[in-house]
């Protein structure tokens, strides 16, 4: 619920008195994180790393693609998962890439038991999937399903031990403003910017502070899947990253966590 916070000046320490513009933001941090209080002009308000992290931009990877041996071999393997291919089209994909590819790059798969041999290596690197059979009984016969599921803890712990994401965590929880020509208005933008992050954090040791894990059961894409009879797939999310992030392709910030295969 938004509400109505009258700002008095001097009230936030460092924040000098000032005259505010209709519609400028102020960020409030949780007290324990010990960041001074900010305002913010609406059209320069972003979200950034947190300036009081020690974090640095790590040299980019010469070969993001390894374990493939190549970009392209890369982008081949990643043209059959996506795409679906089965064995029989693989094997016909990976014959026209013979003949097309440069001799510059060194072209080693051979058949698609290759291709999984690699997908099977970089696997290794991160959280894996673990499958199940799930019997229901219905009417008199058992239906099995396979289910598969990733270990929520460990999935989140690969997020933070990535240095590319790290940074954009933000683990303190906020309070956001928006000032209306009087006064400044609450408004939530992000789940830590919500009062429920914030009072959890007033109760937590000096510190620590909680990470939470949101699941969420899309209906459209139920729905999709139903239609297609492919698996029904839930998903996870971090709360302490930005939302921008969630849905971003080329970043692995939410992951499916189960799949009910009909």
């Amino acid at each position: 619920m938004l509400e109505d916070q009258p700002f008095v000046p001097g009230d936030d320490g460092d924040l000098e008195c000032r005259e505010f513009e209709v519609d400028d933001i102020k960020v409030v941090h949780h007290p324990k994180s010990g960041i001074p209080t900010q305002v913010h002009a609406f059209g320069d308000f972003k979200r950034h790393p947190a300036h009081h992290s020690s974090w640095s931009a790590p040299e980019p990877d010469a070969q993001p693609w390894c374990p493939f041996k190549s970009r392209l071999e890369f982008d081949i393997a990643e043209i059959t998962l996506k795409v679906a291919l089965n064995n029989a089209q693989t094997d016909r994909l990976l014959d026209i890439c013979r003949h097309c590819a440069q001799k510059s790059e060194n072209f080693t798969f051979q058949n698609h038991r290759d291709i999984r041999a690699k997908w099977d290596a970089a696997s290794q690197r991160v959280t894996g999937f673990t499958k199940d059979v799930v019997s229901i009984p219905f009417t008199d016969k058992s239906w099995d399903f396979d289910v598969y599921y990733c270990d929520l803890w460990g999935w989140a712990t690969d997020l933070l031990h990535d240095p590319y994401l790290f940074p954009h965590f933000h683990f303190d929880a906020q309070h956001l403003s928006k000032f209306n020509g009087q006064s400044f208005e609450q408004f939530v933008d992000e789940p830590f910017t919500a009062q429920n992050f914030w009072d959890a954090q007033v109760c937590t040791i000096h510190g620590n502070v909680p990470c939470v894990v949101i699941l969420n059961f899309d209906a459209l894409c139920s729905h999709s899947c139903r239609l297609m009879q492919s698996p029904l797939p839930s998903f996870c999310m971090l709360t302490r990253q930005i939302i921008q992030f969630w849905y971003c392709e080329r970043v692995p910030c939410h992951g499916t966590i189960s799949q009910l295969t009909h």
